[in-house]
């Protein structure tokens, strides 16, 4: 027990599992069994205890991970289609092509082979009205993980991995159902219908229920950007908040029978587990429950650990039992709340006052989240510790437990308790209303390494003074410095359509914005946090046309930044014209307008505008969608170029040969989905490109490319390089080894 107890070894066993799941390579299974015989041996020989963590930790990870790895195969085995029963657990998000939703599974394969896991169900249209903690036998076709890969943004691979969904599956047929809704269905039913007319139904559904489909995405960006979305998602605040209100009702069934000694402990759990169960035992309910377990199991045993040792156990447990976790964004943001509540209420033990106290916590979690927020969510919030002071007390006091009181009396007296409900609606939406009215000031961005300093800075006022010293010596002596660029090109990885980014001396011009939806953008998602992860100021914006997959997200850039500059061959409200012979000069780059030669009142493909980016050295060509015969125009007005943004993704309705030896490019660049329904790029378009010299790269392959033009030359950096992913990625994206 004091072995595995022993804080260094829960340290290494949990640093060992963290480099395990992003490592590049996965041994074979074979190798469990030496590994194991390691482990029996470092627990023989005192000398070697630290390696008896090391090798289990190993062990583990392979042991989960050739699990993952055999549920992909066995999926993706034998026949495009299955038939499987799958119940849903939570309502289905819309997206750009389909409404979705993460579904536990069971059933074969066509070989006969057993199939169970969890799965993203994809659905173009709802054939019938699922409903949450329904099970359907359907027939549904499995498609590989792969998601777009931009270094900031949204991270389908991880985020998939980390929940141990192993493939997206589209729905073919839907065949009969298996079973009604569970009890949480018809409790989820009961109160979605109760609560249909309130205007924050949306957020009552994700506290009670732990179900955020519903939210929209302005308004999960708003309570992101406050600092609130823990408020919201059923977390560990929340979870701590149900075991305490458990705690004291059994503490005071304790002091009225002392023979239930243990009742303050069966209560807690019990209140705790069952807000859990509403929640559909996420992953951050689980994390919650382990930690809430483990304290009261000590407590019980009477064993004494201190806060940090007790952290390390609950880490060390949590990645026993799930070590695709350590990929989950969420369990870092929650590490590092906890540990600096810990830091700040050390600090504030001395003071006496109670408020005083919760002052001191708030602002030690403002600044020591700043690193942690700025690395995950690529900024922070300006107002989260005023925020917090007041909405923490607001939702915890208030609303929680007149939710909670609402859904007691939701089966006996239904309306008693819509007048708690809408007495809810009420208080989140003047949360809500506020948050609004100081939304433009209240999210900031700054540079990692003055952050880490920052950090640093915060643990000499409250650890050891000496260590941390050396820590921001550390920090700002490996800071390595590399000369800038005179000016880069980004293309983003957005799917089927394109976005790029020219950026010099913190400025930026957008070229197209990729596809829009009804709840998001991929401008929101990945193209707006780019700029603000590389600190940019957007100057102007060029549609090249009005298909969504490049237009969908102009007005989410325009929210943004509303003093950019917009340029289209269409007639647009707003825009300035683009179209032959324009000139622009811009941070010492020259913006050069090949095509189209009028303006449009409908822009489509062949209306694109094509604009000649170059400086003294470098010439770039951006071409949109253009055709064949917009091709054909445009040929006296073509030169050879370095770089070329490949016409139509690659499409065969481009690309002719003729067009491709007068631009002759150095390099060529298409921007498309790697799973897309179009199967682009085609291959007689690549290879015409190659055969005449250029060097071929496109995002469905090689995620976000950034090019950065020098004196001497340019250099070509694709974000997904094959040699260094994570095995992970390999096998979500290949969906079967």
């Amino acid at each position: 027990m004091a072995l595995l107890l022993a804080k260094r070894n829960l340290i290494v066993f949990s640093t060992t599992v963290i480099v395990a799941m992003n490592g590049h390579i996965l041994p074979d299974a074979y190798w469990l069994v030496p590994l194991l015989a390691a482990v029996l041996v470092c627990c023989r020989f005192e000398k070697l205890r630290i390696g008896y963590a090391v090798f289990l930790a190993i062990v583990v990870s392979l042991v989960h991970a050739h699990q993952f790895v055999r549920q992909t195969n066995t999926l993706f085995n034998c026949a495009e289609d299955i038939t499987i029963n799958v119940r849903i657990e939570s309502s289905f998000k819309s997206n750009l092509y389909f409404s979705s939703s993460s579904v536990a599974f069971n059933g074969k394969n066509t070989c006969g082979e057993p199939l169970s896991g969890r799965l993203l169900l994809r659905v173009k249209a709802l054939p019938v009205p699922f409903a949450v903690g329904e099970i359907w036998q359907v027939r549904v076709k499995p498609i590989p993980i792969r998601g777009q890969r931009n270094g900031v943004g949204f991270d389908a691979e991880s985020y998939y991995f980390s929940r141990s969904i192993l493939a997206k599956v589209d729905l073919i047929e839907v065949i009969r159902r298996v079973e009604p809704p569970s009890l949480r269905g018809q409790l989820f039913q009961t109160f979605s219908i109760l609560t249909d007319n309130l205007e924050n139904q949306p957020l009552l559904l994700a506290l009670m229920f732990g179900d955020r489909a519903e939210i929209d995405s302005d308004t999960w960006q708003g309570l992101r950007q406050s600092g609130l979305a823990h408020l919201i998602a059923i977390s560990g605040l929340h979870i701590g908040m149900a075991f305490g209100i458990g705690w004291w009702l059994g503490f005071a069934l304790r002091l009225a029978v002392k023979e239930f000694f243990y009742a303050p402990f069966v209560l807690a759990m019990g209140v705790a587990v069952f807000y859990a169960w509403l929640a559909g035992f996420s992953l951050p309910t689980q994390r919650a429950l382990i930690m809430c377990l483990l304290w009261s199991g000590l407590r019980m045993l009477d064993i004494k650990l201190d806060n940090w040792h007790l952290l390390s156990l609950v880490l060390a447990i949590i990645l026993l039992l799930s070590p695709f976790s350590a990929l989950d964004p969420s369990l870092w943001l929650s590490l590092g709340a906890v540990s600096v509540v810990f830091i700040s209420a050390h600090c504030a033990r001395r003071l006496g006052n109670f408020w005083l106290r919760a002052v001191c916590v708030q602002i030690g979690l403002f600044v020591g989240l700043i690193p942690v927020s700025q690395v995950i969510l690529g900024g922070f919030s300006a107002v989260a510790i005023f925020y917090n002071l007041v909405f923490i007390p607001l939702v915890s006091v208030l609303i929680v437990p007149l939710l909670f009181l609402g859904f007691v009396f939701m089966l006996i007296a239904d309306s008693f308790s819509v007048l708690l409900f809408q007495v809810c609606d009420g208080l989140v939406g003047l949360m809500m209303r506020t948050i609004e009215l100081t939304s433009s000031w209240h999210w900031i961005e700054a540079p990692i390494l003055g952050l880490t300093i920052l950090l640093l800075g915060f643990a000499v006022l409250v650890v050891r003074q000496k260590a941390a010293i050396a820590g921001i010596g550390l920090a700002v002596s490996s800071s390595s410095y590399l000369a800038p660029p005179n000016w880069s090109l980004d293309v983003l990885d957005v799917g089927h359509g394109l976005a790029v980014v020219i950026s010099k001396e913190r400025r930026a011009i957008l070229y197209d914005t990729g596809a829009g939806w009804e709840q998001g953008s991929f401008a929101q998602q990945l193209i707006l946090p780019v700029i603000r992860a590389e600190r940019l100021s957007l100057d102007k914006l060029f549609v090249s046309h009005w298909d969504n997959d490049h237009s969908g997200g102009v007005k989410d850039i325009f929210r943004f930044a509303p003093m950019t500059q917009g340029f289209s061959s269409q007639f647009q409200l707003g825009f300035l014209p683009c179209v032959q012979g324009m000139h622009l000069w811009w941070q010492g780059l020259r913006l050069k307008v090949l095509w189209p030669t009028s303006q449009v009142y409908r822009a489509y493909n062949p209306h694109s505008c094509v604009v000649e980016v170059s400086d003294k050295k470098h010439r770039v060509l951006l071409t949109g969608d253009i055709d064949l015969l917009a091709e054909y125009q445009l040929q006296r007005h073509l030169r050879k170029v370095d770089l070329l943004i490949v016409p139509h993704h690659g499409s065969n309705t481009s690309s002719s040969l003729r067009f491709v030896e007068h631009t002759s490019p150095k390099v060529a660049i298409a921007s498309v989905s790697s799973s897309g329904k179009w199967n682009l790029p085609a291959q007689n378009v690549r290879s015409r490109y190659e055969q005449n010299g250029a060097s071929w790269l496109d995002t469905g392959q090689h995620g976000r490319i950034i090019v950065r033009f020098f004196d001497q030359g340019m250099q070509v950096s694709p974000y997904r390089d094959r040699q260094s992913d994570a095995w992970y990625r390999q096998i979500l994206r290949k969906g079967v080894e």
